[in-house]
């Protein structure tokens, strides 16, 4: 089951955004990136993900306007990640299965599993679980 509200903005440079199972966008999400979303993802509202070269702007002779796009990176979002309202994912990051993004945080470089980061830039503040429960977390998810 995926469900993504009508007011989900979905663009890919290279048609290539795939689904798992088990994903909830909030109301007014862009995903203008390449992306992988895993299972069991919740997307709060208003959370983008964005491009990280969409427009060139180190092109000698060329105005911004006039220079070629990037679009180099993808985005992954591994299993079991809740991503929080606001928040804005920079394209070719991958978000750690199990971790959590506190809203309003932009992601600019990789989220660690387990880990539940915040802020501007993101940084990881805590861990969700210690190394013992992540093995059983992991052995009763299975």
């Amino acid at each position: 089951m995926i469900r993504i509200p009508w007011s989900v903005d979905l663009w890919s440079p290279h048609r290539d955004i795939t689904f798992g199972h088990q994903i909830q966008f909030g109301r007014r999400c862009i995903v203008h990136c390449d992306a992988d979303f895993g299972n069991k993802i919740i997307i709060a509202s208003d959370v983008a993900f964005i491009g990280r070269d969409d427009h060139r702007y180190d092109v000698i002779g060329k105005s911004i306007w006039d220079s070629p796009r990037g679009d180099n990176y993808k985005t992954i979002i591994e299993d079991d990640v809740w991503i929080g309202h606001g928040a804005i994912i920079i394209a070719g990051v991958t978000i750690g299965r199990g971790s959590v993004v506190a809203a309003g945080s932009v992601v600019n470089k990789n989220v660690p599993s387990y880990a539940i980061v915040a802020g501007v830039p993101a940084r990881v503040v805590k861990w969700r679980f210690d190394k013992n429960e992540i093995y059983h977390h992991e052995y009763l998810l299975n």
